[in-house]
């Protein structure tokens, strides 16, 4: 006789969510107290650049096999936030660059894995916290209105784009702005691109030149700090860039002065060297850990510098939303005849009354993409997990733009309606439209959506 259950009958007893056992960890600003303690210790960069080399170089010889990514695999491995937080509580102080030896350096490391570890489960823990005081009823559904729980996804998601994405993208996206970088600031969209394949090339033949050179002898005096330290002149020989230039670009990528603890007390907080990634040493010399950081802040810093210029900000402002646009309208160039895609497409009924805009339209055949382009950053105070600021982000770049959306592609099933070109020239739409696909762009690094 058969006594196991039918598929679908078996009873399990239900669990309290409120009796959840949470093992007790510091605070986060213990942690981050204990690993500034580490981060500021005398020699301390020279492990942090071994930690760069280790997360951010993959290793090979002719080519690259999936062996060797495979390698940067695994979950002991740090996230270029991570590194980033190690950088910026290193420089709550000024910066001791004295050799410590090997053992010590190898001591640093492991105790900011560990460190690096238990924050993460300080951060995880909101989770637990959240299921324990949640509703019953909803079976811990509602913990994912909680923007504490949230902080965790947002400060381990993984990047929005490749280095040679921003790269690639910062250049259209300030070409428009480019005469007016070039007065104020001294340099051009494109020569940022300059100075980051420099210092780019530089580190990795001065990473070849060092394993080269290293031999059993000398691994006790072993550092790799060289290979992320650059002259003015190294910059200037390597790009072919004026001094000038050069100069103004490590200007305005560098913080003025080290930034004490008090003013990051969440890994949310604003973490100055992602901005300005750059630490100067002396007039002439400088050191970048992380060139990500630098190609990153250049998609993403020059409006913030432009804003600051109130006869420009404007025309800042009104650039960053045409550039959301265009670009849309290039990558959909390279799937669409240019005759299926329209931008900035007016809605109006009989009356002439404005009744909506679509940022850019696709008609193809009885299909429809309707496209609404943002471009708001997740901010500051969502980063932190104050309740109300990630809903509020969220809805005014992602759920904006898809209301935004349907409303337009209800608007489109109107015969009543007139739609046109910012010219006043009018388009026709199908008669009959089976499928209207929305899609919401944005222009800037969303983290944990």
């Amino acid at each position: 006789m058969n006594n196991t259950p039918e598929h679908g009958t078996e009873k399990f007893e239900s669990f309290d969510l409120r009796n959840i056992v949470i093992p007790e960890l510091p605070s986060e600003a213990e942690v981050l107290d204990r690993l500034e303690k580490t981060c500021t210790s005398v020699g301390y960069v020279h492990a942090l650049s071994f930690l760069c080399w280790q997360y951010n170089f993959i290793g090979f010889d002719k080519e690259i096999t999936p062996d060797a990514v495979q390698g940067m695999k695994g979950e002991n491995r740090l996230l270029r936030s991570e590194i980033a937080l190690l950088k910026r509580l290193m420089y709550s102080a000024e910066i001791d660059m004295t050799f410590p030896g090997s053992i010590k350096i190898q001591e640093y490391i492991d105790e900011s894995h560990r460190l690096l570890q238990e924050l993460h489960q300080v951060l995880s823990s909101a989770y637990l916290h959240s299921l324990k005081n949640s509703n019953p009823e909803l079976y811990g559904n509602d913990i994912f209105t909680d923007p504490s729980v949230l902080r965790e996804p947002i400060f381990y998601s993984s990047e929005s784009a490749y280095d040679f994405q921003y790269k690639e993208f910062s250049v259209l996206r300030h070409a428009a702005d480019a005469k007016w970088m070039i007065e104020k600031m001294g340099f051009s969209p494109f020569e940022l691109t300059q100075f980051y394949d420099g210092v780019c090339a530089l580190t990795v033949f001065r990473l070849q030149e060092i394993k080269r050179s290293t031999n059993l002898e000398s691994i006790d005096t072993l550092t790799l700090l060289p290979a992320f330290m650059f002259l003015k002149y190294d910059i200037i020989s390597q790009t072919g860039l004026k001094e000038d230039t050069v100069e103004n670009i490590i200007t305005a990528f560098s913080p003025s002065r080290p930034a004490p603890l008090e003013t990051y007390r969440h890994v949310g907080s604003w973490n100055e060297l992602t901005s300005k990634p750059i630490i100067r040493i002396s007039n002439d010399e400088f050191f970048l850990l992380q060139s990500y950081s630098f190609i990153e802040s250049a998609y993403e810093s020059p409006f913030y510098w432009m804003i600051n210029d109130k006869a420009y900000r404007n025309v800042a402002a009104e650039n960053r939303g045409c550039f959301t646009e265009s670009f849309a309208e290039l990558r959909l160039e390279n799937i669409f005849e240019k005759n299926r895609i329209f931008k900035n497409i007016y809605i109006h009924n009989k009356s002439g009354d404005s009744i909506g805009e679509i940022d850019v339209l696709v008609l193809y055949a009885d299909r429809a993409i309707v496209l609404q382009a943002k471009s708001k950053r997740l901010g500051e105070a969502a980063r932190k997990g104050i309740e109300g600021a990630l809903k509020s982000d969220f809805e005014k770049t992602v759920q904006a733009a898809y209301d935004q959306g349907f409303s337009c592609g209800e608007c489109l099933m109107d015969k009543n309606l007139v739609f046109s070109k910012e010219s006043g020239e009018k388009i026709t739409i199908p008669a009959q439209i089976k499928e209207i696909f929305i899609i919401c762009l944005i222009a800037e690094h969303f983290p944990g959506l």
